[in-house]
């Protein structure tokens, strides 16, 4: 795969190790929320034609009242990207936040994606990845980085990585 490393993409991680060191109380909260509105569009990622049956049952309750999320629809699937793993964009008004969310194992095909467990880096998108989660989210590097110009961008999903 060509990348395009000349991009000087700012990045932030949500850096799970150190959780409060150096953070003030607000952003300790604002970490944490970002943390479960990634963790809710990661789940919602596996709900498919049922997306907006899911977002309103009961285990997702809490995250409608605290608004984490505001809402979640799929993305078109690029010719790359089977059908069945497209993925979810989700905005949260509360944290000014795209989520960009990825479904991860869930069929055997998908077994051959796990296999590759090698890191690939990704200057332009200023970090790095699980190789099989990158080969679902390389198509839409793009987006990402035209998203990531304007707002804060969390791209996640489970498995795969």
């Amino acid at each position: 795969m060509d990348m395009d490393t000349s991009s000087d993409l700012a990045s932030q991680y949500l850096d799970f190790k150190n959780y409060e060191e150096n953070l003030t109380e607000d952003e300790k909260h604002f970490k944490a929320l970002t943390i479960i509105g990634a963790s809710a569009v990661s789940l919602l990622c596996y709900e498919g034609d049922k997306l907006s049956e899911a977002l309103q049952d009961d285990k997702f309750e809490k995250l409608r009242d605290a608004d984490i999320i505001s809402g979640v629809w799929p993305l078109g699937h690029q010719a790359t990207t089977s059908a069945r793993t497209t993925p979810l964009i989700a905005w949260s008004v509360r944290l000014q936040t795209v989520f960009i969310g990825f479904r991860g194992t869930q069929v055997a095909e998908d077994l051959i994606t796990n296999i590759d467990a090698r890191k690939t880096a990704s200057p332009d998108l200023a970090t790095n990845f699980h190789s099989g989660f990158f080969q679902q989210a390389f198509p839409f590097s793009l987006l990402v980085k035209e998203l990531a110009d304007k707002f804060r961008v969390v791209v996640c999903g489970h498995s795969l990585g």
